[in-house]
């Protein structure tokens, strides 16, 4: 792996601390500006991206809910740090991924029991499309393979393949947490975040092989992991004038394997933003992530991972970088009071996988808020 991945639990404690002790500097007992606020307040346009998850606690009795559309391309295989292509994976497997459209529907909902904890709840519904690539009959190139399939001078010969579609959807699982209040002072504000993700998602998306027959498809396809995870995080945001410094770093871990004796590997998020609000209703932010995922451990026993990259449980691992612009446009009056609509797009600057595994092209998230 190169130099930018490091140990989830290192890189965990190391922005944890560097956070808490900025933040402690001032009084830890001064009650923060929130964000958001309830009644008939007028909700301030949101600085923070759209696919920051729970970067802001509420006013006691104050509520928030919560639309995301989110579409993720990803198209070409990259092994390690490097690109190959189909012909050379079909060389050590019988199928692999070509292109894969992911979409997925994220509602959430929070609500403040106090001014200091913050209960928040995410469904998503995903939508997923792959096309991967099978080979046909080998073609001869020129000077190469006759009719009779006899090397007529040239060793090398070109591939022919066929590609094959495959689709899988459902309720991905969901996720409990609360937010917790932390240090804060005149300008800056943060909190903790402890919750878990249920194992509501389908791990049993199938698809129709060449016989006829329903086999199931890869650890990609799959809309769940059927696993409980424990989720922490940790977030600061620094507010000056019309000036937001943000950064949130979450970390998720499966405390046991799942009915088909596998589970997913630990995740590291590190978002880090800067967003500057033009006016009252509109605001522009940058955001800088780092995303480091294990590969799982175990094994479904009804994948053959000497079949195709994507079900091998060793080649599920990734770290990556991306960058990502956000615009936010909030209503301040009218029927549409208290209303966001957000529009964020990134993509990877730099991508390092565990094996053979798809790249992301870009990603955009949809957002819509309504505070009350």
């Amino acid at each position: 792996m190169k130099s930018f991945k490091i140990s989830q639990s290192a890189l965990f404690v190391l922005s944890l601390f560097a956070s808490t002790s900025f933040s402690s500097l001032a009084n830890p007992h001064q009650h923060h500006n929130m964000s958001d606020a309830s009644g008939s307040m007028t909700m301030p346009v949101s600085k923070t991206p759209i696919a920051i998850m729970g970067n802001h606690l509420h006013h006691k009795g104050g509520w928030m809910a919560t639309y995301r559309y989110m579409t993720m391309e990803m198209e070409g295989l990259q092994t390690g740090t490097s690109s190959t292509n189909s012909t050379d994976a079909l060389q050590n497997y019988s199928m692999v991924p070509d292109e894969m459209t992911m979409n997925m529907h994220m509602l959430g909902l929070m609500y403040a029991p106090s001014d200091d904890v913050t209960l928040m709840l995410m469904a998503n519904f995903v939508v997923q499309e792959m096309t991967s690539l099978m080979p046909s009959m080998p073609a001869p190139m020129e000077g190469g393979m006759n009719s009779m399939g006899m090397n007529s001078g040239m060793e090398e010969m070109s591939m022919m393949t066929h590609s094959m579609e495959m689709e899988s959807d459902g309720l991905a699982d969901i996720s409990v947490s609360a937010l917790i209040n932390g240090f804060n002072g005149d300008n800056y504000r943060s909190h903790f975040t402890l919750g878990i993700r249920l194992p509501t998602g389908d791990i049993d998306q199938t698809r129709t092989n060449m016989m006829g027959e329903q086999t199931l498809m890869g650890y990609p396809m799959q809309v769940g992991t059927d696993t409980t995870n424990i989720l922490a995080g940790y977030t600061y945001v620094y507010d000056l004038d019309k000036w937001q410094l943000g950064t949130q770093i979450n970390y998720e871990t499966a405390i046991e394997e799942n009915d088909a004796d596998y589970k997913p590997g630990d995740k590291t998020q590190w978002h880090n933003w800067v967003g500057y609000g033009v006016n009252e209703s509109f605001s522009l932010s940058m955001r800088l992530s780092y995303l480091d995922k294990g590969n799982y451990s175990g094994h479904d026993q009804r994948l053959n991972p000497m079949m195709m990259p994507t079900a091998d449980p060793k080649q599920r691992g990734v770290s990556q970088i991306d960058w990502a612009i956000v615009t936010v446009y909030g209503f301040t009056d009218g029927m549409l009071k208290n209303q966001q609509i957000s529009l964020e797009y990134s993509q990877p600057i730099e991508q390092d996988f565990e094996g053979t595994q798809l790249k992301t092209d870009w990603q955009a998230t949809l957002g819509w808020q309504l505070s009350f």
